[in-house]
């Protein structure tokens, strides 16, 4: 008979290959593509099927404090949504990519409902069929297993510019692993009920209104990655309140305040990584401008007034596909309009087009060598693909 660790490990690896077959087996899921739709909702319920049938399992928390842990859990959901559709206010609205018709919200609730509700019962099973001793282990398989099948792969995969890489990284797969991470410690905590309130609370508006946010991945980013942190905080805390676990209450004032500078620190690290401050760090990619900078450094731009830049300045621009970082050479002007030429100092000719002031985002304040090197190890594919692309315009 199975032990319960190489149970989970044997249901961890069947989620995982159900999610990547297609990569595997590509002929398979293009016959099977009609009826993609139900497969999904039937393999997880054959998983909960199964799970079931197995040793009933208990949650961490006693059941006369449910009713507060769930109260927790709808707070957390409702600020979510408040702050998500707050956000949307100042990023904009767009049409909902889903079905909003009567039939369509039938299918959206029942189909993909179904599938939320199954996940969250198949997850309750895992991770409290843990053994104490290596819930931490599991857990963190867990969450990671969940969080890879709930992201677009394909897309990430497909991404070629740098700054496109992080923001799908921080905006996508970082929320994705906050909410598991979220979810995770709920069910240890009080099994499947609150998660799948909380997860159809989040999901309702989007299963069912015409327009939703059309959040900027900065939004996405800070909402998705501080208020379930947050959250999970304040319930594990009140928990701990309840059950006699806190002797003090200033440990919970000194607990949230923690986790309040940890999300402040990761809030201002995002901002700082795409731009909102004066300077920006920017991963070098190609080797244009060898020997001043290297494949693999982090150049530090900075903010300027367009017009203070002058011949010799290495400027960040855009091209309209991707940045590059260029020294100007030369500023002429034709028909009122200023134009910077610019070169890579290792490329043997002036890049193809001149740049015109819009163009520039900022300014190479100094460069930190080698610090972005495993950006490119994690995306040597796309970087040959750029290098391509900026050869071409050189040419």
């Amino acid at each position: 008979m199975l032990r319960s660790e190489q149970r989970i490990s044997i249901l961890l690896g069947i989620i995982l290959f159900f999610y990547f077959y297609p990569f595997l087996f590509p002929t398979v899921d293009e016959s099977l593509a009609p009826i993609n739709l139900y497969i999904i909702p039937s393999f997880w319920l054959v998983l909960t099927i199964y799970v079931r049938s197995l040793n009933k399992v208990t949650f961490k928390a006693k059941r006369r404090f449910m009713s507060n842990i769930i109260l927790w859990v709808f707070i957390t959901a409702f600020i979510y949504l408040l702050v998500f559709f707050a956000a949307g206010i100042m990023d904009g609205f767009g049409k909902n990519p889903y079905d909003t018709r009567p039939i369509g919200i039938i299918k959206n609730v029942f189909i993909y409902g179904s599938v939320l509700i199954l996940k969250e019962f198949v997850r309750h099973y895992l991770i409290n069929s843990t053994p104490k001793r290596k819930i931490i282990l599991y857990g963190t398989l867990i969450v990671l297993v969940y969080s890879v099948i709930d992201v677009n792969m394909v897309h990430f995969l497909s991404l070629k510019v740098t700054e496109d890489i992080v923001s799908f990284a921080i905006s996508k797969f970082m929320v994705v692993i906050a909410l598991n991470i979220f979810l995770t410690n709920i069910a240890y905590l009080s099994g499947y009920i609150p998660c799948i309130i909380f997860v159809f609370l989040l999901k309702l508006p989007l299963w069912t209104l015409e327009v939703i946010p059309n959040l900027t991945w900065l939004s996405t980013a800070v909402i998705g990655l501080i208020i379930p942190v947050l959250g999970l905080s304040i319930i594990n805390d009140n928990y701990k309140k309840l059950s006699k676990k806190v002797k003090k209450i200033h440990y919970k004032k000194q607990n949230l305040y923690g986790w309040v500078i940890t999300g402040f620190i990761s809030v201002c690290i995002v901002w700082f990584v795409v731009g909102v401050f004066p300077i920006a760090p920017t991963v070098i990619i190609t080797g244009s401008m060898e020997p001043a900078i290297y494949p693999g450094d982090v150049s530090i731009i900075r903010k300027i007034n367009k017009s203070d830049v002058v011949e010799g300045d290495v400027v960040q621009y855009w091209t309209g596909d991707y940045f590059i970082i260029h020294r100007v050479i030369d500023i002429y002007e034709e028909n009122g309009t200023t134009y910077y030429v610019t070169k890579g100092d290792n490329n043997p000719s002036k890049d193809s087009k001149p740049v015109e002031i819009e163009q520039i985002k900022g300014i190479l304040m100094y460069t930190i060598p080698k610090i972005g090197k495993p950006a490119l190890l994690l995306k040597s594919k796309s970087d040959e693909d750029i290098n391509e692309q900026i050869m071409t315009s050189n040419d």
